[in-house]
Parts: structure tokens; sequence; C-alpha cells
């Protein structure tokens, strides 16, 4: 057998003297950390997406919802285009107010085309009596208003305390864009 030329013999190759180890460090792996970071940042970034264009956090700071929604509660309102198209009366609603442009929440009584009537603090739309089992009528008696038509896109809001609530009563129906969103969790803050 003819060995080529430049090749070696069929022979163990030397082996080269062993790295000498790192000391082992306590904790985790450095790339571990760069994975919890990048995952962190990631969920911060799909938080605040979410807040901009999904879930709008409220505190409630009057008493106008009384005795569903008390001060100091937090809702959150789903803010999707769908959420606010797809509203029903009795819904919680966050919108601004065509008054002064704060942030408000009230329940939606009626919707567009239909006719609003308060009489001796029964509310009626479309002529039928509107069962509100969380409104003490008692309370609010002697009240009147309308009947008034909620024109095309506009929703009517009232809120629970009406003794003492600012709603569609004093600034008409609502326009359909300055709905935020509709409530789809409350948490009442005192625990």
């Amino acid at each position: 057998m003819t060995a080529r030329r430049g090749a070696t013999p069929n022979r163990a190759r030397p082996r080269r003297p062993a790295r000498p180890r790192r000391p082992a460090r306590p904790g985790l792996p450095a790339r571990h950390g760069r994975v919890v970071g990048g995952a962190l940042v990631m969920f911060l970034l799909a938080l605040g997406a979410m807040r901009l264009w999904v879930l709008e956090p409220v505190h409630v700071t009057s008493d106008s919802m009384v005795p569903a929604v008390h001060p100091g509660a937090y809702a959150l309102a789903l803010t999707t285009s769908s959420a606010r198209d797809e509203l029903s009366p009795g819904d919680l609603v966050v919108f601004e107010s065509p008054d002064d442009g704060t942030t408000n929440l009230k329940r939606v009584i009626a919707l567009a085309g239909q006719e609003v009537a308060i009489r001796d603090a029964v509310v009626y739309v479309d002529g039928a009596e509107r069962r509100e089992p969380g409104i003490d009528a008692s309370a609010i008696d002697g009240t009147y208003f309308g009947p008034q038509r909620v024109p095309p896109g506009s929703v009517f809001v009232l809120g629970d305390n009406r003794e003492v609530s600012v709603d569609s009563r004093a600034y008409g129906p609502v326009p359909a864009d300055r709905v935020r969103g509709r409530v789809l969790f409350l948490w009442d803050g005192a625990g």
C-alpha cells in the first residue's frame, strides 16, 4: 500500500488539550434572560395594543349609576366597532358627553328610530313599559320626559340613579360616533 502524498498514515491523531471549563454561574443562562425579556416586551406591546384598539379601562367617579355601579368602581369596555354597532337596550356604554366631552358610563334605553317617554318615573319605549328591576321608581316619582324619537345613528342613555343623573334627558340622544365601547366587566373597587 502506498501512501498518498501529504496523507498521514492511519494513526491516531494526537488529542488537543481540553479547554478549561468555566466556573458554573449561579442562576439561569444568559439566553434565558433574553427570552424572558423578549416575552415581557411582547406582552407589554400586546397589552398596549389591546388598550388602544380593543379594551378601555374606565374609573367611575359619579353616583349617576347607583345602585348598579358605585363611585370608585372600574369598568372594562370593549371598544371594537362590532361592540359599538351591536348595542342593545340595557347595555352599559362608555361615551363622550355631548355637553363637555367628559367620559360617561350610562345604560342604553333606546336605539335609533325608537320613541322614548318617561311618565311618573316609568320609562316607555315605543309605547311599552320598559321593565327596570334595578331602578327604584319611588325615588324619582313625578319625573316626566318626552316623548322623543331617537334619531338615526344615535342611542338614548339614562343613568340608573335618575334623580341625580345628567343623561339624554338633558343633552339628547348620544351620537353613535361618541360611543367608545360597551362595558364587558365591572369591578366594585371596594373589594
